[in-house]
């Protein structure tokens, strides 16, 4: 009978303290053995690799790299993984866009309604009764990036009336559309992944050519040129909202603007954040010792970085 065993390289900061024996209780109930380091490895078992945003490719001791038959990464972010193309054309990496699609999504609307109603607190009866604003639904957004997180975005702020444009760079492996749009837009939204075409894709140029309102950036830091935007805000009246930035994590005696709104990388998280990782990586071994190599390929073809890769790179 086939023997598998499971390593996981690194934790996350906002996992709870017991999540290693949580998931070792929950994976264990499969054919497998969880394994505390690698060098308790038995040789004749199939490795299998956990990883997330923090796991450095080319940083992996070669034995993992060259021995992985499997590796599950339950995040987004997948361009840690940008020096992988060799190791993905071997074995498949399946990732788990799904694991933090609505809770991204909902950060991106409590931001996108934060700006758009700016709600007063009234203490005393104002008897002019006036409330100047723009209603939602006679704005406009941009969403670059039409993945798990998009759709889902998109969807949101369709349910209140707003007017949506996407870009999904997948589509051309390129940003020209992007690049060519001379409308101006109210919002623009990020929800794409981060390779070398798409670093510092919001710059001074194209929020001078958008003017929008307000940007909102849940996914990669370098989307964005920070120099730039903070150029930007000194003659605009936009507002950012940012959860991701250039260096993380941040350097406290960066990027102050009174218009920038800040948070430490946590759109993705959420209460229950623990147990969905879980389930998502148990349901993944579970059918990949129990389907056929071509069912199981066929079953997770969205979530195979393989099939983001264009042009030699992640998209």
């Amino acid at each position: 009978m086939k023997r598998y065993s499971i390593l996981r390289t690194h934790l996350s900061p906002y996992q709870l303290s017991g999540f290693k024996d949580l998931e070792k209780n929950c994976l264990e109930n499969l054919p497998v053995k969880y394994l505390d380091s690698i060098d308790e490895w038995d040789q004749n078992s199939e490795l299998i690799l956990i990883t997330n945003t923090h796991t450095k490719f080319e940083n992996l001791p070669s034995v993992m790299k060259e021995n992985a038959s499997l590796i599950i990464h339950p995040n987004s972010g997948y361009e840690n993984f940008a020096s992988a193309t060799s190791l993905l054309k071997k074995i498949p990496l399946i990732i788990g866009h799904q694991i933090r699609a609505q809770a991204v999504a909902e950060y991106t609307l409590s931001c996108f309604v934060e700006y758009w109603t700016q709600r007063p607190e009234q203490k005393n009866w104002d008897v002019s009764r006036l409330y100047p604003r723009t209603l939602m639904n006679e704005t406009s957004a941009l969403i670059i990036g039409m993945g798990h997180i998009g759709v889902k975005i998109q969807a949101m702020l369709h349910s209140i009336g707003v007017k949506t444009i996407t870009v999904d760079p997948r589509a051309k492996a390129d940003y020209k559309n992007l690049t060519e749009m001379n409308q101006k837009v109210e919002t623009v939204i990020l929800s794409a992944s981060l390779n070398s075409s798409s670093k510092h894709i919001i710059n001074k140029d194209l929020l001078t050519k958008l003017s929008p309102s307000v940007l909102i950036n849940p996914a990669r830091g370098g989307f964005v040129k920070e120099s730039d935007l903070l150029e930007y805000l000194n003659r605009s009246r936009m507002v950012a909202y940012l959860d991701v930035f250039e260096q993380e994590p941040l350097p406290l005696d960066s990027l102050h603007h009174t218009r920038i709104k800040k948070t430490s990388h946590i759109a993705g998280v959420h209460t229950h954040l623990d147990r969905d990782i879980i389930e998502f990586e148990y349901d993944v071994l579970n059918n990949y010792f129990n389907l056929t190599e071509e069912k199981f390929m066929i079953k997770y073809q969205d979530q195979l970085l393989s099939h983001k890769w264009f042009q030699g790179e992640l998209w």
